[in-house]
């Protein structure tokens, strides 16, 4: 994750007429969003060094993480709202920032002479998503194909966190047959950090309880109302 936006950002001027900086700034950055549940590793920043005369710490961060993209709890490298990250070269973050999907940092600026300025051109964050994530549900069904009134066929998935899911059995001509929704935390669209495999039956019957002609259907399955899309072909025999 390269926060390359932050080109050249800088402590704002006291006036847009004076060659002199604030003594001090903040920066906070947009949220990123990795997709999928993820474990955040490492933060460092350029330029390496900054003015001697900006003082010591005149560059110092904070991230948050969370899962709902609205809850921002800034913290340092001990998980506590009371330290800041210092070393550009590169701090390990703590086990508070796994298992996240949405990130963001906070910059304070700092300068004992307003004649120069602290500035920051790149922020990097690393980061490694959970393998088999939003990104591979692992999705099958069986029996395929199967024979609606003497048989179901059990649509399978699996998910690593709770999320909603939208399930459409269409035509080859995309014309819906039957659709199924279910919210975050239900048998449908429940997960967990290492995987729960969710099950939803199909009879072979449309929207209106009539079962459907031989052939081939297409199941989508829609995570996170469309972020993400699978698809199957399941077979009809009558």
């Amino acid at each position: 994750m390269d926060y390359n936006r932050t080109k050249d950002l800088m402590i704002y001027m006291a006036d847009s007429f004076s060659t002199l900086y604030a003594a001090s700034g903040e920066y906070l950055s947009p949220p990123f969003d990795t997709k999928s549940s993820s474990t955040f590793t490492k933060i460092s920043w350029m330029p390496l060094t900054q003015p001697a005369l900006a003082g010591n710490d005149s560059i110092r961060f904070q991230i948050a993480a969370n899962n709902d993209n609205q809850t921002w709890n800034f913290m340092g490298p001990d998980g506590t709202a009371g330290t800041w990250f210092t070393d550009a070269a590169g701090t390990a973050l703590p086990g508070e920032f796994g298992n996240k999907r949405y990130i963001r940092y906070k910059i304070v600026f700092n300068t004992e002479d307003v004649t120069v300025s602290p500035a920051v051109d790149k922020v990097e964050i690393e980061y490694n998503a959970r393998p088999g994530s939003t990104n591979d549900i692992s999705l099958t069904n069986y029996p395929n194909p199967f024979r609606p009134g003497t048989e179901k066929t059990g649509i399978r998935y699996t998910l690593y966190e709770d999320t909603k899911v939208t399930i459409t059995i269409m035509t080859p001509f995309s014309e819906i047959v039957k659709k199924y929704s279910f919210e975050p935390g239900q048998e449908g669209g429940k997960g967990v950090t290492d995987g729960y495999e969710n099950k939803v039956e199909w009879d072979g019957k449309n929207n209106e309880g009539l079962t459907v002609e031989s052939g081939i259907y297409i199941c989508v399955v829609n995570i996170k109302e469309g972020d993400k899309v699978f698809k199957r072909k399941i077979a009809v025999l009558r």
